[in-house]
């Protein structure tokens, strides 16, 4: 194992029970990383997500001590401190991914310590809140050779690829308006939820939380980028008393096109589905002015399906694979396959990440970074800085009540807009 690119992972939480961790066992399983290292801020998360039975049910082949904790699980849960993953930081080797799992809120001071330890770095969606700390760790990665990928992992699913390669060959002429969901189920703001913790209104809201997704898919298909933004926010509480914003409507007006986001926390949590999510564009033909449509519902995930209520009680069904799921082994060996476009994005960051570290010096592993921007696939902070931007005007818009904010992008600022467009 030791020859083998080392991995650590900062965070505990619900992305990476359901996404990063298992991804990153399956690649332990196949003999592209070795040793696997996560921090949290004590240890009763570290025993509960690694005391997960399936960890071994689904991948009976990692080896033993194949995961190091920060602290470590021996340690009382009573002690905590913010700053452990600095441990893991000064125990991984040169040249190691981390991958980043903690509320956006934090995650520029965490990429940047990491960068500067020579840690090349995946981090869930959003990089940052701001469009400096954007340039910052742009730059930062650059100057060190270092490679940086955001988990955007709706670009990985293939539909989104197909429909990526039709906008920008012009099969959908020119995008006109559009309207997206993502609405979370209402568990997140049911008693236990631990959003409660970080989901609070002077931080963060459902547009930038997780309208940031179709925001960045949008730009993504078509190349725009807003020119205003307009965010209005309704305020709601936890179960827990805490408040947030529960609800966000969010337009942003494009060059001759408007998008519309509808995001939100109280999705019905029996629905099927778990969530609602999905994405409408209308065009025009350049050429006879008739109308285009695209359309990806994606809560179903392609499939529709209640469980008898025994044998499912009380949850939201999620019957599809596209995002993350676990299938019988191909090859006949006991334990799962874990697929979907979750794993393909992880997947693909890391390999990036290990794909640069790679290359023979400095010069060489700069070269590879600028291919990877201009290729424009994955996401990085160079080809996707301008949402920065975007996340600034979101965040002012809100809390000035839906205000609309312009974005200058010549100049890198974000404004409350006093006069008609």
């Amino acid at each position: 194992m030791g020859a083998l690119p080392q991995i650590g992972v900062v965070g505990s939480g619900m992305i990476v029970e359901d996404q990063n961790g298992p991804a990153i066992a399956q690649l332990v399983c196949r003999g592209v990383l070795g040793q696997v290292h996560v921090a949290a801020q004590g240890s009763a998360s570290l025993r509960k997500l690694l005391g997960l039975p399936w960890w071994n049910e689904r991948f009976p082949e990692l080896p033993e001590g194949w995961v190091t904790t920060y602290p470590s699980r021996e340690t009382d849960p009573a002690v905590r401190r913010p700053d452990f993953y600095r441990d893991m930081y000064r125990a991984l080797p040169r040249g190691s991914v981390v991958v980043i799992a903690v509320p956006d809120a934090s995650h520029e001071a965490l990429i940047v310590e990491a960068l500067e330890a020579g840690l090349h770095v995946v981090t869930v969606k959003s990089l940052c809140t701001s469009y400096a700390g954007t340039q910052r760790i742009r730059d930062l990665a650059r100057e060190r050779g270092l490679f940086v990928g955001i988990d955007f992992h709706k670009r990985w699913d293939y539909r989104a690829l197909l429909a990526r390669d039709h906008w920008r060959a012009g099969h959908f002429g020119t995008p006109r308006a559009a309207r997206a969901t993502m609405i979370e189920a209402d568990v997140y703001i049911r008693a236990g939820s631990p959003f409660d913790r970080h989901f609070v209104p002077e931080t963060s809201d459902p547009a930038t939380y997780v309208g940031c997704h179709y925001v960045d898919q949008f730009g993504w298909f078509t190349g725009l980028k807003p020119e205003q933004v307009v965010v209005s926010g309704i305020l709601g509480r936890f179960e827990s008393g805490t408040p947030c914003y529960s609800w966000a409507a969010t337009q942003l007006t494009y060059d001759r096109c408007v998008l519309q986001l509808i995001n939100g926390l109280q999705h019905a949590g029996d629905h099927r589905g778990r969530n609602h999510q999905g994405l409408e564009i209308w065009g025009e033909s350049p050429h006879d002015f008739r109308g285009t449509y695209f359309c990806h519902q994606d809560n179903l995930r392609g499939m529709d399906y209640v469980y008898r209520r025994d044998q499912n009680p009380g949850r939201p069904t999620d019957a599809g694979s596209d995002y993350v799921g676990f299938i019988p082994r191909s090859d006949g060996v006991p334990g799962k396959e874990m697929v979907g476009y979750g794993w393909r994005a992880i997947e693909a960051l890391i390999k990036a990440a290990i794909r640069v570290e790679g290359a023979d010096d400095l010069r060489s592993r700069q070269a590879l970074l600028t291919e990877i921007d201009d290729a424009g696939l994955i996401p990085t902070p160079a080809n996707t800085a301008y949402l920065g931007l975007v996340y600034e005007a979101m965040r002012k818009s809100i809390r000035g009540q839906g205000l609309a904010v312009a974005i200058d992008y010549e100049r890198g600022e974000t404004n409350y807009r006093t006069a008609p467009l």
